[in-house]
């Protein structure tokens, strides 16, 4: 491949490739490694769904996923695919008190939003069980994510950006000179003037002793999925957060619909430790 070039990114999941578009599109020159086939299922960037909520405890958050929703509808008027189906999120399980904070960040940001109490959450999404406050966002609905990353690797790609699916980074160096990053691999060393590193459960592995890292705790979460008795009765995105200890920032479950595989569930933070090259 040839090099030096502007940038190197190493990963080619969302962030990866999301990083790709953004700088192929500013005219830099763009080399991507990824270790695996695109699209592989070994990182946290497979699968066919996410959920897109403006929901969060913390204001600047908020803003950025504010900002975010424009950035969708011109992706996907520069792909031609629908990225994001709006379905409207719900959250529950917080406390009266939070669920009015809460509501007052979003009324504050002019974000379209109510909240309802149990019994006309119930009525509304015949299925569902609520035990308290629910604050309901009608601009909340589904990331169609494979074809997110797939988009946005096409787009880099048409925009002269190199990807080179199946070269695995096995050591970053850095030396003086106008391209001091160097990232080996088997088939040789690639040069460029600045390294992105997007590779989420590998990062110890390959940047120790490079960057400083924090602590990073790798574990693999599972969903499940469920079939839906009534399809005639379409489900918003759902969170059900851990108000216990009166904090923020802890929810025990989420899910939503997904077409073809019924509604998938998750558990938050639930699952075991795990090697990403040993699972």
């Amino acid at each position: 491949m040839t090099s030096p070039f502007d940038f190197a990114i190493v990963g080619a999941g969302a962030m990866g490739s999301a990083a790709a578009w953004a700088l192929s599109k500013a005219g830099r020159s763009v080399a991507v490694l990824e270790q695996y086939a695109l699209g592989h299922d070994k990182g946290g960037s497979h699968g066919a769904t996410r959920i897109f909520r403006v929901g969060t405890e913390q204001a600047h958050y908020l803003e950025m996923a504010e900002q975010s929703r424009n950035l969708w509808t011109r992706l996907e008027s520069e792909t031609g695919t629908e990225l994001l189906t709006l379905t409207g999120a719900v959250e529950h399980g917080m406390s009266s008190q939070t669920a009015q904070e809460f509501s007052r960040l979003l009324t504050a940001r002019r974000v379209e939003h109510e909240l309802l109490d149990a019994a006309a959450a119930t009525e509304r999404w015949p299925g569902m069980r609520f035990a308290g406050p629910v604050l309901h966002q009608s601009g909340g609905g589904i990331l169609h994510a494979d074809q997110v990353v797939s988009g946005l690797q096409r787009l880099a790609v048409a925009q002269g950006a190199v990807i080179h699916a199946g070269t695995r980074v096995d050591r970053i160096s850095v030396t003086e000179g106008k391209a001091p990053v160097h990232l080996h691999t088997a088939g040789g060393v690639v040069q460029a003037e600045r390294a992105i590193v997007t590779v989420g459960s590998w990062a110890h592995q390959l940047l120790d002793g490079v960057v400083a890292l924090p602590p990073i705790n790798v574990t693999q979460e599972q969903p499940r999925f469920f079939g839906q008795r009534d399809l005639s009765q379409p489900w918003p995105c759902f969170v059900h957060w851990r108000d216990d200890d009166g904090e923020w920032g802890k929810y025990e479950s989420y899910g939503l619909y997904e077409a073809g595989a019924g509604v998938k569930v998750g558990l938050h933070a639930s699952g075991p430790p795990v090697d990403p090259d040993d699972r």
